[in-house]
């Protein structure tokens, strides 16, 4: 029996009595034909039992059982009551509908198909998970000898070795360059050319291809581009995407149409107000802030600022860039990132020209205050052969991008570079850091 099969434990009354009420494999599958897709990246089935927990089942019952499988130092089990179920799925990673079919038992399965459908255990797991270190990396590549595109997961756990994945064919014959964007409660928007939207949870595999757009557009203009925005309202318990689309008219005149999906209704609106600052020309940095508010690098007439947008409100805000930053452009070609660290947003100057590269970072606490609300906090450098920065994970570390398009990490304290054997082609690398969910994409809520 492989180490990603259900290892059977039939030592408990409950859970013969159980067994005997199954007629076959067969009657199992009933209950699992419907549990939530194969996630792309598997886990091992593994549920990080807490030992106090079974010990009390145990007094209680005289009937638990739990063993420990010395392979992979994580606990398996074949039967337990619901309460320790909850327990157990809460302290570890999402299960998946492949690996339950090797678990005997009609009431393990019904037990399982009921709670990681139940929207308060889905919350209590997400928040349990996001409180500790166990972000991972999500990255797109365009593989440098077939241009194809590969989704690659690296997960915080030491392993340093990275699960890929090919695009479904949906998304060749669809998608042109497919930005990465989030995430937002563990769903990101795979975002194409306008009205090309994918919300996908990539740990169980859910997801939604978002219909065309019907709203009007400017007459007698044509969309020469896009952005987009993900981010929840906490209000209305609501998943939203934000669709900027850059309107072109027949005298060059620049409008910006502005378009909100709500997945609570499934249904595009309009709207109504003005965008108080343009986001910058051919920008790839924009991020989420505290899941409520979704944040673009934009310009307001001659000053550049963060432009953000508040999901519950449905307003658009700006703060000014610190004063005092190197001025854009020049003979070093000096440009901006802005990414989220911790609870703030951190902005990035660097330039693009230098072979041996400094970057500069300040940090923004509160949107709502003004340029004096950024502090500077470090730089560093200069790092030969860096291409770009990609964001922070982990203590600090910073997300780079080589010269040579490989994925490596800078760490600030040893001043040591590690690569973490993933390239592709240069400046088509998307990474974000993602938080693992149960959420499907129909149903995120936050509100505990």
């Amino acid at each position: 029996m492989g180490k990603g099969e259900m290892k059977q434990i039939t030592t408990t009354k409950n859970f013969t009595r159980a067994s005997r009420k199954t007629k076959s494999k067969a009657d199992l599958e009933v209950y699992t034909a419907n549990l939530p897709t194969i996630p792309p990246f598997s886990y091992n089935p593994s549920f990080f039992f807490n030992e106090a927990e079974v010990l009390k089942e145990e007094r209680m019952h005289k009937e638990v059982k739990w063993r420990r499988e010395g392979y992979s130092g994580k606990y398996y089990c074949a039967f337990f009551s619901f309460s320790v179920l909850k327990t157990c799925m809460l302290q570890g990673p999402p299960y998946s509908k492949e690996n339950a079919k090797y678990v005997e038992g009609l009431e393990f399965a019904r037990s399982w198909y009921v709670l990681v459908r139940d929207p308060i255990f889905i919350t209590k797991h997400y928040k349990r998970l996001t409180s500790k270190e166990g972000d991972h990396l999500l990255v797109i590549k365009r593989d440098n000898t077939t241009n194809e595109r590969v989704i690659s997961l690296l997960k915080n756990d030491g392993d340093e070795t990275f699960a890929n994945r090919d695009f479904p064919p949906f998304f060749n014959d669809t998608f042109g360059h497919i930005r990465l964007i989030g995430p937002c409660n563990g769903i990101v928007a795979l975002y194409g050319f306008h009205d090309n939207i994918v919300l996908w949870n990539p740990v169980i595999g859910d997801l939604k291809v978002l219909f065309a757009s019907q709203v009007s557009r400017p007459s007698d203009t044509r969309i020469r581009g896009g952005d987009l925005g993900i981010g929840f309202d906490p209000i209305t318990d609501d998943l939203k995407v934000i669709q900027i689309l850059f309107c072109v008219s027949h005298e060059s005149h620049l409008i910006n149409q502005v378009e909100i999906y709500s997945s609570k209704t499934n249904s595009w609106k309009k709207h109504g107000s003005n965008m108080p600052a343009n986001i910058m020309y051919h920008n790839t940095w924009s991020m989420v802030y505290k899941n409520e508010t979704f944040c673009w690098w934009a310009q307001e007439r001659s000053t550049e600022v963060i432009l953000s947008f508040n999901m519950s409100l449905e307003i658009f805000e700006t703060v000014p860039l610190p004063s005092g930053i190197d001025a854009l452009g020049g003979e070093d070609r000096i440009t901006r990132a802005i990414f989220p660290l911790k609870e703030s947003i951190a902005l990035v100057v660097y330039p693009i020209k230098q072979a041996d590269k400094s970057l500069n970072i300040w940090v923004l606490d509160n949107l709502t205050g003004a340029a004096s609300s950024w502090t500077k906090v470090s730089s560093i450098g200069p790092l030969p052969r860096i291409h770009r920065p990609l964001g922070f994970w982990n203590d600090g570390e910073w997300i780079l991008e080589s010269s040579s398009g490989e994925l490596v990490l800078y760490n600030p304290r040893n001043k040591e570079i590690k690569n973490l054997g993933l390239q592709g082609k240069r400046n088509r690398l998307e990474v974000i850091v993602h938080k693992e969910s149960l959420f499907p994409v129909n149903q995120v809520r936050a509100d505990l």
